[in-house]
């Protein structure tokens, strides 16, 4: 039977629904003991597989004036953190679509929708604030920091979250976390705590109890610190042992693949068959996961093949006027989540650096995360 036929979606999503009902896993995640019995190798580097000059945000898109001076996200970010901290020590963490939605040409600012940003600060600056206090405070200084700089921003009154405009006047939220420097290593000790079966609690709030598992360090996502900054994330990341690292990243690995298959659930396949929008929704979360977890693998093949998946859905390319034809696009997003829970073994076997070589050129490696004059990427 082809496995993009009606009847083996159909069976997918029966076997769905009984993995939902069990609350089984949808891959075996390792305990406390996966550490002790293995190797105490440490980390030593790190590669991004960005530099901080793809963060640069185009005038015509993003400025209020064409002539305006070309302002970098990662630099305004930097900026605002900085003020906020007593030692000039911050780590800027761009996450999600920030990290993965990239062709040969870069960020592709089309397919990011939402910026998510990790600012960590040392336990001087956070000692004494609660939690509550220094988001909001980030946030103010996030939005007068871009305002400055002539971007097209604005912030609502309810809730303080600053919103990036563009030309066509679409908002893309600027979502902020805060976690303390010590939490790059710590909290992969502590990704266990987020459940990562298909059955799902809801989520704490991200400024007053930040996600675990996202605080801790993963070598897939890029770091930029500032200069006096540098010091303290080396000394972080190189006392991470190396089954550490392999047992937070498949937490990670595990939770992300369990809302890929949230995405394609029965009642989500049913609506997608049937209606276009429903199709869309659905469909592009499900690529959004293929797109974090290619990057994790480092499967640069599997992953340019999703990002252009992606940006044939922002023209509506995908060929969705008969059932037919959803039903065979849609197999294919199940297909390629089988093919993920299959890869999941082969996750962190490798160094972080020779999984990163795969998608940055040799050229483009420098060092973690202060500016450079010649524009190279950040190591």
């Amino acid at each position: 039977m082809s496995a993009t036929s009606p009847v083996s979606l159909s069976r997918f999503g029966v076997s769905h629904a009984y993995t939902r009902m069990t609350g089984s896993s949808v891959v075996p995640v390792p305990g406390r003991a996966f550490i002790r019995a293995n190797r105490p190798a440490t980390i030593t580097a790190h590669h991004n597989s960005l530099q901080r000059s793809d963060y640069d945000l185009p005038n015509d898109r993003f400025a209020r004036y064409l002539d305006a001076t070309q302002q970098n996200m990662i630099d305004v970010i930097e900026a605002a953190a900085r003020s906020l901290s007593v030692d000039d020590v911050c780590v800027v963490r761009p996450i999600g679509s920030l990290s993965y939605a990239r062709d040969e040409n870069g960020l592709d600012w089309d397919l990011v929708r939402d910026l998510d940003i990790w600012v960590f600060l040392t336990g001087s600056s956070i000692a004494g604030r609660p939690w509550l206090w220094l988001h909001r405070e980030l946030q103010n200084r996030v939005f007068s920091a871009m305002q400055e700089r002539g971007l097209w921003v604005h912030q609502s009154e309810v809730t303080g979250n600053v919103y990036l405009r563009d030309e066509s006047r679409s908002s893309r939220l600027i979502e902020l976390k805060i976690a303390d420097t010590n939490w790059l290593r710590t909290g992969l000790r502590l990704a266990h705590r987020r459940r990562s079966h298909l059955l799902h609690r809801p989520r704490p709030a991200h400024f007053d109890s930040p996600r675990l598992e996202w605080a801790g360090y993963t070598p897939h996502e890029n770091y930029f610190s500032s200069p006096e900054g540098e010091r303290v994330f080396r000394s972080q990341i190189t006392g991470i042992r190396e089954a550490e690292m392999r047992y937070g990243t498949m937490h990670t690995y595990a939770e992300n693949l369990a809302e890929g298959f949230r995405a394609l659930s029965p009642t989500h396949l049913a609506g997608a068959l049937n209606q276009r929008r429903l199709f869309f929704r659905y469909t592009r979360k499900a690529l959004k996961k293929e797109l974090m977890l290619t990057t994790m693998l480092g499967d640069e093949e599997r992953r340019l093949g999703t990002v252009e998946l992606l940006q044939q859905m922002l023209t509506g390319k995908p060929m969705v006027d008969s059932s037919g034809s959803r039903h065979r696009f849609l197999s294919e997003r199940v297909a390629a989540l089988h093919h993920l829970q299959k890869a999941y073994h082969q996750l962190g076997r490798s160094e972080p650096e020779s999984r990163s070589a795969t998608a940055v050129p040799t050229q483009r490696v420098a060092t973690v995360g202060v500016r450079d004059s010649s524009r190279t990427s950040m190591v």
